[in-house]
C-alpha cells in the first residue's frame, strides 16, 4: 500500500511540473484589452499595472511560489524585451497563449537558454508574421530579437 502512495504521489509531482498551457483564445468569452486577456486568461501567474511597470509573472510550480522575475516573452517564436510589447498587441492580432512553466523538464533550456529559467510565455498570432509598429529586429546572442526603435 505504502509503495502504491509513493508511486502517485510521484506521479502528481511529475504531472504538476511538466504542465503547460495552450489557451486558444477564440475558444474564450471576447475580451476588450490584451491587458485583461493576460489577467483572465493566463492561469497560475500574477499581474500587475502600474503607470511605472507592468509586468507578468508565473508560479513557480516545483516551490509553488511566483518567480521573481519575468517569464520568456515572444511573440511568433521571436524573443521580445519586455511585457508591454506584448501588450501593444492588437487583441484581435492574437490567435493562441502557449505558457510553459517548468521549460526545464522540455529540454527548452537547450534551445531558449537562462532566460526561460522563469517560464515562457509565447504569443502566436493569426498571420504568424508580426511585429510590432515602432519596433526593430535584430540579433541577439543567436536570438531575432524585437526591441523599441529608439
Amino acid at each position: 500500500l505504502k509503495a502504491n502512495q509513493n508511486k502517485n504521489k510521484f506521479e502528481i509531482q511529475k504531472a504538476v511540473l511538466n504542465y503547460q498551457k495552450n489557451i486558444l483564445i477564440s475558444d474564450y468569452v471576447s475580451l476588450s484589452t490584451t491587458m485583461e486577456l493576460y489577467k483572465e486568461l493566463v492561469p497560475l501567474s500574477k499581474t500587475r499595472f502600474t503607470k511605472k511597470k507592468n509586468y507578468l509573472r508565473l508560479l513557480n510550480l516545483t516551490n509553488s511560489m511566483y518567480h521573481k522575475h519575468e517569464p520568456l516573452f515572444l511573440i511568433d517564436g521571436l524573443l521580445v524585451t519586455d511585457f508591454n510589447q506584448l501588450l501593444a498587441l492588437d487583441i484581435n492580432e492574437i490567435n493562441t497563449l502557449y505558457i510553459e512553466y517548468t521549460p526545464m523538464n522540455r529540454g527548452l533550456l537547450s534551445q531558449y537558454g537562462r532566460f526561460a529559467s522563469f517560464g515562457i510565455l509565447n504569443v502566436r498570432t493569426n498571420s504568424y508574421n508580426y511585429i510590432p509598429q515602432g519596433t526593430v529586429m535584430y540579433s541577439w546572442k543567436g536570438y531575432e530579437v524585437i526591441a523599441n526603435q529608439n
